[in-house]
């Protein structure tokens, strides 16, 4: 039997983000959420509740959404790459190229998902459903990060299945 879900009621992952409140992954979880579901004035509110101008990716989407100059947003966009590509985990490298993606900055965040998947964080097929990477998505560059995310899980996964299959004859 299934249940309706409450109008009021908010959804699964700002509910569990509401347990660490305060946090980093609280607060992202309250941007990333509405921004991902095109609820763009939503999603800026958070931003600046939040005060996460210490955030590069919020800035970059922040000044996007509120049609700064481009001068302006190429800055920070070319802060937030910089600081991506310092970065060891490359989960934040993907994350820093959604927001690059969603800003209009193709160049940067085919970059920065290049690496990422080079450095083994394999989204796909997140990535085929993030509708922040949506006016990326179509280009070669993208089929191309893709086919080797998609590769590199292949060949991740292999031996696993290889040992299964075998200890099941």
């Amino acid at each position: 039997m299934r249940t309706r879900a409450r109008k009021d009621r908010k959804p699964p992952d700002i509910e569990y983000a509401g347990l660490d409140a305060g946090t980093q992954y609280a607060t992202g979880r309250k941007v990333d959420v509405p921004l991902r579901q095109g609820k763009l004035d939503e999603a800026l509110q958070e931003i600046q509740k939040s005060h996460a101008d210490a955030q590069t990716s919020y800035r970059v989407i922040e000044a996007f959404l509120r049609r700064r100059p481009e001068g302006e947003i190429e800055a920070i966009s070319r802060e937030l790459e910089a600081r991506a590509l310092r970065e060891s985990d490359s989960e934040r490298k993907y994350a820093a190229a959604s927001a690059l993606a969603f800003s209009g900055r193709r160049e940067a965040a085919l970059r920065l998902l290049q690496r990422a998947v080079e450095e083994n964080y394999l989204p796909y097929p997140a990535m085929d459903r993030d509708p922040l990477f949506a006016g990326v998505r179509e280009t070669p560059e993208f089929g191309r990060i893709r086919a080797l995310a998609i590769e590199r899980q292949r060949q991740i996964v292999a031996p696993w299945k290889a040992r299964a299959a075998h200890s099941k004859s």
